[in-house]
């Protein structure tokens, strides 16, 4: 059940970890997970309609593929790279 400040967690399995919602609309407009990583970072995701055609112009304007498309239990997901070199994912 999603609480008043527009944040639900991930089922069991990914904590911990949260989506966010506009108190208004139930499509997520982001997400936490917690990193094992140093040091800590952001990643930006951007919900696009195709994935895989995501990566082809992402190919074709300069960028590249880091992790081509890939299914996974919240949706088709992507690693890519702008060109210069910044990473962002596509879902």
């Amino acid at each position: 059940m999603r609480s008043a400040a527009g944040m639900t967690p991930l089922p069991e399995g990914h904590d911990p970890a949260w989506t966010l919602y506009f108190a208004s609309d139930d499509a997520p407009l982001g997400g936490m997970v917690g990193m094992d990583t140093e040091p800590s970072h952001w990643i930006v995701y951007f919900a696009v309609e195709d994935v895989d055609i995501a990566v082809r112009i992402t190919d074709l304007h300069g960028g590249s593929a880091v992790s081509p498309g890939f299914d996974t239990p919240f949706g088709r997901m992507a690693a890519l790279t702008d060109p210069g070199g910044a990473g962002f994912w596509v879902v």
